[in-house]
């Protein structure tokens, strides 16, 4: 009995041997000792994330569609008068100035002008004859004076359709001569010499290619965002160009349904009548805001809000929006330019998180980089 009752305490000596060596080492720590695992632990319950503050800046929302290029000022050339083409002085793409002759015609009515003339000349020859006899014979008793005074009138009369048949001549002469009503370049041409000529077809279209617009539809919505004077970009085959709005229509087109907008282009010269481009203008805009990043806001049940760190730790803080683009959402109420907005995701980002930004985090690991360890100094103090 003596034997198995020092058996059981020389266990219990072992035991408690085991059990003090075991709580020195938890109590001494140092490299792989127990101590340092608590705080390694509540090191990582701290989640690094980005922080931002709310700024101000502008959104502007585009939209794209189709337009079309037209001279803004053009003018279909008729003939004056009907009669045969005897010459053409111009091709298309000529360029032309306001005056200068494009075409001649042989008329017919500029004969039959010349034969009033020469009609109209004999009787005022033949009255002018009559009113010289006419003057000796009342000089001499001959006839009364209404009888001259009758002789008279017939060489004012004489005079008067001789005259209006000069201005016939003239102006006939004047449209046989087709003229350029305006300067500019020549569209199309639609005549040849030996044609007939018509005064209810044009001959050619001269285009002001130095001021050049844009026509395009919108909805009725995209309309009431716009206003006289907005800027407008367009583009054509990777050039782009600067354009203002100059009219809004009142109705709709017939065609369509959607309402036309014209707009003056900036050096639009080197653009082709009827081309088509790309136009870009803004239908909606936010100036001068407070915005944060799009990817912050996060939905409940359809309420926008976001995540901002206050004091190290996160809190749902929900808010009202305005319009957004592919970056940036505008806050209309629940933050201001003074809040620590948490901008990056992660599944561990909950209200009452610990947190902290990464800029913190890479000043902690620079700090803990530049303090040298534990060992180090005990040796350098034992040396």
């Amino acid at each position: 009995m003596k034997r198995r009752g020092e058996k059981i305490i020389s266990l219990a000596l072992l035991a408690g041997i085991l059990t003090a060596g075991l709580t020195g080492c938890g109590a001494g720590g140092g490299p792989g000792g127990m101590k340092g695992a608590p705080e390694a632990d509540a090191e990582s319950s701290v989640l690094t994330v980005q922080i931002e503050n709310p700024v101000y800046n502008s959104i502007y929302l585009t939209t794209k569609m189709v337009g079309t290029v037209q001279p803004e000022q053009t003018a279909e050339v008729y003939p004056k008068t009907s009669g045969t083409v005897t010459a053409v002085y111009f091709e298309v793409g000529d360029t032309v100035r306001e005056g200068q002759v494009l075409a001649t015609l042989d008329s017919d009515n500029l004969n039959s002008a010349q034969i009033s003339i020469n009609s109209a000349q004999l009787q005022l020859e033949t009255a002018q004859k009559e009113l010289e006899r006419s003057q000796v014979l009342y000089e001499n008793d001959g006839i009364t004076q209404q009888a001259l005074e009758t002789a008279e009138n017939s060489v004012r009369s004489a005079q008067l359709q001789l005259e209006s048949a000069q201005d016939n001549y003239n102006t006939l002469l004047k449209n046989i001569s087709i003229t350029a009503p305006i300067s500019g370049v020549i569209e199309s041409k639609n005549v040849d010499v030996y044609d007939n000529a018509s005064m209810q077809q044009a001959i050619c279209v001269i285009s002001q290619k130095s001021n050049m617009e844009v026509v395009f539809q919108i909805s009725e919505r995209v309309k009431n965002s716009l206003r006289l004077g907005n800027s407008i970009t367009l583009e054509k085959n990777g050039t782009s160009y600067k354009a203002s709005i100059t009219e809004i229509a009142g109705k709709t087109s017939d065609n369509t349904g959607l309402f036309e907008i014209t707009a003056r282009i900036q050096d639009g010269g080197s653009l082709s009548t009827g081309s088509k481009v790309t136009v870009s203008l803004v239908t909606d805009r936010a100036e001068n805001v407070l915005c944060i990043p799009l990817d912050a806001i996060y939905y409940d049940d359809g309420k926008p809000y976001v995540f901002v760190s206050r004091d190290g730790v996160a809190e749902v803080v929900y808010v009202e929006t305005g319009i957004y683009d592919d970056a940036n959402m505008q806050i209309t109420s629940g933050l201001t330019e003074k809040d620590q907005v948490i901008t990056s995701w992660s599944s561990q980002l909950t209200s009452g998180a610990l947190v902290q930004s990464v800029e913190d985090a890479e000043k902690e690991n620079s700090s803990a980089q530049g303090q040298p360890s534990d060992d180090i100094g005990e040796s350098e103090v034992a040396s």
